[in-house]
């Protein structure tokens, strides 16, 4: 099933690059695209956009100490450090899966999997992460978090917190940038 999934994935992934790649089009156009993919050039944030790195940036004014390497090396690190408490909880639940089915000898396999009610949790965890830390991120990235927010929303009552928490995150992603200046510099003299 996995050599099956990477097949179709690898497959998937040379079609849409097929006009970028050199028998069709120039290297450069392969490169044109792969700076679109990840926008290093264009700075660590745009304006209009809500994540920790312009909202931290009144106090810090990141893009003023820090090289554009730097940068990129910090966002990563925030990124991994993120996504990683959701990524530790799956791999701690398998592992006590593991353990459980060697303990108990079964041969047969488990009807219902401990993981699978994690992974919006964890889909959440990583695509919220991605969205907060990742450097250069569009304002319609938090359009990601929704699917599994919405996903964890639509099978919670709703007098639960986590009907609260997803009603919230909605609520707050719809006005998740003003038109002119997310960023507002409350030290700022002009406008």
């Amino acid at each position: 099933m996995f050599i099956r999934l990477a097949i179709v994935t690898i497959f998937t992934f040379v079609i849409l690059f097929l006009p970028f790649l050199p028998p069709l089009a120039p290297l450069s156009a392969l490169v044109d695209a792969i700076s679109r993919i990840f926008p290093f050039q264009r700075g660590l944030f745009e304006d209009k956009v809500a994540n920790f790195w312009c909202a931290s940036d009144v106090a810090f004014k990141w893009r003023h100490w820090g090289s554009r390497s730097a940068l990129i090396k910090l966002s990563t690190g925030f990124t991994a450090l993120g996504f990683l408490p959701g990524v530790y909880v799956l791999i701690h639940s398998g592992i006590k899966l593991q353990t459980k089915e060697k303990n108990t000898q079964m041969n047969t396999r488990l009807a219902h999997t401990p993981t699978l009610p994690l992974l919006p949790y964890a889909l959440l965890t990583a695509s919220m992460s991605f969205f907060l830390f990742s450097f250069q991120v569009h304002e319609k990235t938090i359009l990601i978090p929704l699917l599994p927010m919405n996903l964890l929303l639509s099978g919670s009552s709703p007098d639960s917190t986590l009907f609260a928490w997803g009603v919230l995150v909605n609520n707050v992603a719809v006005f998740r940038y003003v038109k002119k200046k997310a960023c507002w510099d409350p030290f700022s003299t002009s406008l």
